[in-house]
């Protein structure tokens, strides 16, 4: 495995790891818009 290909998946990581974090930190974000729309 080469230095290209490793660069390669690391980034595909790092992008995949960036998607689960913003899917994880929905539910916070849903869950603060409706405490707004309550208040």
């Amino acid at each position: 495995m080469d230095y290209t290909s490793i660069s390669v998946e690391a980034k595909r990581f790092e992008k995949k790891a960036n998607d689960d974090k913003e899917i994880s930190e929905m539910p916070k974000k849903i869950t603060k818009k409706i405490e707004e729309g309550i208040s």
